[in-house]
């Protein structure tokens, strides 16, 4: 390239968050399809390189093209993935992770650790068992103290992440442990914990039957929490 001659570059190179307004305002308004485009590139590490300020920046306003990329490459979507993505979307509250088969308590750990103002996570994994478990849950628990949602069902979750989510985010409103293995004593720690509770599925738990919910445990729970509506087989 002969001297003097600047590099015509389709994604802007960004040398400090001060040009962030001059050169990323264009690219961050191109159409929705360009802009996953480019995260993808991004996840596969070959987009354009921008500083890490400016790159968690750009990642706030692509979030609801993060919800679509994820949606549509499920099976694509690995620890490692969501570790790199997470990491650059420090203010992310949301986060859908249905039947993301690749994800295991390594990059919830990160999700976790990255963006602790979570507020909505869904784990569920709808036909086979995911590999999340209760390490990937208590990391959850320990990192995002605002979360109202949490949805688990099919996970190999267990009464000890179910308590450390209880002990820890009492704002829980929504929480389904379908599936899996929690018994009676953890839906009563959450009761005794979180009594903004409005919906609870406790569907088809692969639980021992003598340790499953009963009759008491279910007035337990409606007492605790008033409002809640409950999903049981």
């Amino acid at each position: 390239m002969p001297s003097g001659k600047k590099r015509q570059n389709s994604e802007p190179t960004v040398q400090g968050a001060t040009l962030l307004p001059d050169q990323l305002n264009l690219w961050l308004h191109k159409p929705s399809h360009l802009r996953t485009q480019w995260l993808l590139a991004l996840t596969e590490g070959t987009a354009t390189p921008l500083p890490m300020d400016c790159l968690r920046l750009t990642m706030d306003l692509w979030i609801p093209d993060l919800d679509e990329y994820i949606e549509e490459n499920r099976a694509e979507i690995t620890d490692s993935w969501t570790t790199r993505i997470t990491t650059m979307c420090p203010s992310l509250t949301s986060i859908n992770l249905t039947d993301c088969l690749g994800v295991s308590d390594a990059g919830i750990e990160a999700l976790a650790a990255a963006c602790p103002s979570l507020v909505s996570l869904s784990l569920r994994i709808n036909r086979k068992i995911g590999m999340v478990t209760d390490i990937g849950i208590k990391a959850i628990a320990a990192s995002c103290p605002l979360l109202t949602t949490l949805d688990a069902g099919g996970t190999e979750v267990t009464d000890k992440g179910i308590k450390a989510i209880a002990a820890s985010c009492p704002a829980l409103t929504s929480l389904n442990v379908s599936r899996t293995e929690v018994t009676e004593e953890g839906i009563k720690a959450i009761a005794t914990s979180c009594p903004l509770l409005t919906s609870l599925d406790i569907s088809r738990l692969r639980c021992p039957a003598w340790t499953s919910v009963t009759d008491e445990g279910m007035r337990a729970i409606t007492k605790s929490c008033p409002k809640v509506v409950i999903i049981r087989d």
